[in-house]
């Protein structure tokens, strides 16, 4: 009698006490498929939503990885006009402009070549003349420097001395480094803005 006892606790093994594998089974698979909790604020989602919302979010950080990591190249290079600017803030540029004319003597030798490009960039008649008259009474870079930086306008006064200079000889490109470190502007902003005027 003890033996068929043995023999048919091997033969139909069932749960222990407090087990329901049946139960446990149903129990998961309504948890597979049951909308994840979401955080304060943020709808319930669905195993299918779930998924396109990750999708969403690797798309988007994918973008803007790329659009940080060229942020220097969608930001600038800038495109200069003067017309668009306030007349105080043009008159700060062909100040700066003028003195980047004078550190470099060759260019200084082709003023028509350097109205024609200020020109392009929408130099008024105005604006010309204050720039010839820097020309002649140009004021130091020491009280010039200062305003531009003040008014926001260091990357501003790097492109006008750019358009100024055209192709600058080794003087102009000294003269162009001092501007980029007095003006605090970063490489990446000054090799933006060199390929824009400079090509």
């Amino acid at each position: 009698m003890l033996d068929w006892f043995r023999g048919r606790n091997n033969a139909e093994t069932g749960p222990r006490d407090g087990e329901a594998p049946v139960l446990e089974l149903m129990a998961l698979s309504e948890t597979d498929a049951a909308p994840v909790p979401s955080r304060a604020g943020e709808p319930v989602l669905g195993p299918r939503d779930r998924q396109r919302d990750i999708l969403l979010r690797t798309l988007s950080a994918k973008v803007l990885n790329v659009h940080l990591a060229n942020r220097f190249q969608t930001s600038y290079p800038l495109a200069l006009n003067f017309q668009s600017l306030e007349p105080g803030a043009a008159a700060l540029l062909v100040e700066v402009a003028a003195t980047a004319i004078l550190a470099d003597p060759r260019t200084a030798s082709q003023p028509q070549a350097v109205r024609s490009r200020m020109v392009e960039a929408q130099a008024s008649e105005t604006l010309l003349a204050a720039f010839d008259e820097a020309l002649i009474r140009p004021r130091a870079l020491s009280l010039v420097l200062p305003e531009i930086v003040a008014a926001g306008l260091s990357s501003h006064a790097y492109a006008a001395s750019l358009i100024a200079l055209g192709r600058p000889t080794a003087t102009g490109r000294h003269h162009l480094a001092y501007l980029a470190a007095r003006l605090g502007l970063g490489e990446e902003i000054v090799a933006s803005l060199r390929r824009r005027y400079q090509g």
